[in-house]
């Protein structure tokens, strides 16, 4: 055997050698992960992401104004979120087809602790800025202006599938409250909006790292509003929605 096969030789045993190494490595430190729904675990579920419309905290079109804001809206998701809109809107008093088209800016961070194995109990809190500019049939456009703040407590478990792999359905309740202040061409100043609402989520999650958790999550939504405006009004609303997301666990 000659020199040049001795080296050839060195250098692929070192390789192999390397590999299982690594190989070894990689495969206890999966045995090891320590598994999501852990007691004591914290997660922040949705640093980013997107997502269609608003969170579900929201109540549908702030009551009963032309709404800047719609349900279908695809935007960034996350614990910062960016959406434009375009919708139409029926008032409820004068039956007159309203345009809008607006955009909505928001900030809901959240966070569960596992308090049991696989039990997680949470609280979202959230605040959203939109603008809308509102085009009515045989009237001046005018333009609205809302800001909101919502606050969610949630309980959750995890169902774990295997291979990183896991179900964590969640039951949310909560509360909002909004103001919206019109400027232009329409005959009320503003609007005022209280809002209680319920809502579930249920979250495929993958976890590839120790720290790192993915999540594609279906929700539905629905509550009731109270809006004070020209006319003092009552409605109920429900909301599909969902969002992909990623996020923290410590």
């Amino acid at each position: 055997m000659n020199r040049r096969n001795v080296r050839r030789g060195v250098v692929f045993a070192t390789a192999a050698a390397s590999l299982a190494c690594f190989s070894q490595s990689t495969y206890a430190e999966t045995q090891t992960m320590v598994p999501f729904g852990t007691q004591g675990q914290v997660v922040i579920p949705n640093l980013v992401g997107v997502r269609t419309g608003l969170p579900m905290y929201f109540s549908s079109g702030f009551g009963t104004g032309p709404a800047p804001l719609t349900e279908s809206s695809l935007g960034w998701g996350g614990v910062v979120g960016y959406t434009q809109n375009s919708t139409t809107y029926t008032d409820p008093v004068t039956a007159e087809l309203s345009v809008s088209k607006g955009e909505s800016f928001w900030i809901a961070p959240s966070f569960d602790v596992f308090v049991k194995k696989n039990w997680s109990l949470g609280l979202a809190a959230a605040g959203v800025y939109a603008t809308a500019y509102i085009s009515q049939p045989n009237a001046v456009d005018f333009s609205a202006e809302t800001v909101s703040a919502a606050v969610a407590p949630r309980l959750g478990y995890v169902v774990p599938l295997g291979g990183g792999l896991s179900l964590w359905p969640r039951v949310t309740v909560g509360a909002s409250y909004a103001e919206t202040h019109y400027s232009g061409g329409y005959s009320w100043p503003g609007s005022w909006t209280r809002a209680v609402f319920a809502g579930a989520q249920l979250g495929i999650v993958y976890q590839p790292h120790q720290r790192i958790v993915l999540q594609l999550t279906p929700e539905i939504s629905g509550g009731r509003s109270w809006n004070v405006s020209q006319y003092s009004t009552e409605s109920a609303w429900v909301r599909l929605g969902g969002e992909a997301t990623a996020g923290v666990v410590f």
